[in-house]
C-alpha cells in the first residue's frame, strides 16, 4: 500500500481520518432522469444553442419554461417570464416574472432579441390551467410575439407535430399538421426561419418519414411516446 507523505499523513490524522484506511468504495450510479426531464433536456437544450448562436441577443422574453433553466439564462441575458401561474419564490428569481396571459403580452412593441416559448403552443386554446376553450389563441399568442419581437429578433419553440394537414386536440393539447403549421406561422406575421424534425427518441427525422400517432396517446396519462416534434425558429416576414 502506498504510504502518503508524513506532512500530508499528519494532517489527516489531525482531522480524524487516515486516507490509508479508507476502506469505502464510491457507489457511482448513472442518471438515469424520467422521460419528462429527458425531453425538457433536449427541449431546452436546442433553444439554449439558438440564442447562443445568436449576435447581440441582451433581452429575452420567455413564456411559461422551465424556471430552473431561466435561473441559468438569466446569468447571461435579461430575461423577462410571463406564466398563468404565480411562484413564492419569484421575487428572488434573477429574472422578472409576469403573471399573465400570452394572448395579451404585457410588452411594448419591438422590445426583445429573442422570445422562447418551447411548452407553449400545443396548450393554448385548450382550456388547459383553467383557460377557455379557443380555437383561435394559438395564432392570437404567435401575433403577440411577432409583435414584442424586434426586427432581427428570433422565436424559438417546439410543438407536436404530424404529416399532412389538421389541427387535433389529442391528450388536451393541440396536434398540428405541418400544413396547418405552417399556416398558423404565417398569418400571425412570422416566417420559419428554420425547422427541423425529430422522433421521441430523440432521432432526427425527414418531414417525408413522419407518421401519424398510433393512438396510444389518447389515453390520459400516457407519455408522448409515438408523436413526433417539430422544432422551429421564426423571424417577422
Amino acid at each position: 500500500m502506498n504510504k502518503l507523505p508524513a506532512d500530508q499523513e499528519i494532517y489527516a490524522q489531525e482531522r480524524s481520518f487516515s486516507i490509508l484506511d479508507e476502506k469505502t468504495e464510491i457507489d457511482f450510479v448513472s442518471y438515469d432522469p424520467s422521460q419528462t426531464i429527458k425531453r425538457q433536456m433536449f427541449w431546452l437544450g436546442w433553444i439554449s444553442r439558438n440564442l447562443r448562436d445568436k449576435q447581440n441577443t441582451k433581452r429575452i422574453l420567455d413564456i411559461g419554461s422551465n424556471i430552473f433553466w431561466l435561473i441559468g439564462i438569466a446569468s447571461n441575458y435579461e430575461v423577462d417570464m410571463v406564466d398563468v401561474r404565480d411562484h413564492p419564490l419569484a421575487d428572488y428569481f434573477p429574472f422578472k416574472m409576469t403573471i399573465g396571459d400570452a394572448v395579451s403580452l404585457p410588452f411594448e412593441d419591438n422590445s426583445f432579441d429573442a422570445v422562447t416559448f418551447p411548452q407553449l403552443l400545443h396548450w393554448m386554446g385548450t382550456a388547459a390551467y383553467g383557460r377557455e376553450i379557443d380555437v383561435n389563441a394559438d395564432h392570437a399568442v404567435l401575433s403577440e410575439i411577432a409583435r414584442v419581437m424586434k426586427a432581427d429578433g428570433i422565436g424559438l419553440f417546439i410543438t407536436f407535430v404530424v404529416p399532412g394537414s389538421g389541427v387535433f386536440k389529442i391528450g388536451g393539447r393541440r396536434l398540428y399538421g405541418i400544413e396547418d403549421l405552417e399556416t398558423t406561422i404565417r398569418r400571425a406575421g412570422l416566417k420559419i426561419v428554420e425547422i427541423v424534425y425529430y422522433s421521441p427518441t430523440f432521432q432526427q427525422i425527414p418531414e417525408g418519414k413522419l407518421v401519424a400517432p398510433t393512438g396510444r396517446e389518447l389515453v390520459t396519462g400516457n407519455p408522448d411516446e409515438d408523436i413526433c416534434w417539430a422544432f422551429l425558429k421564426v423571424a417577422k416576414s
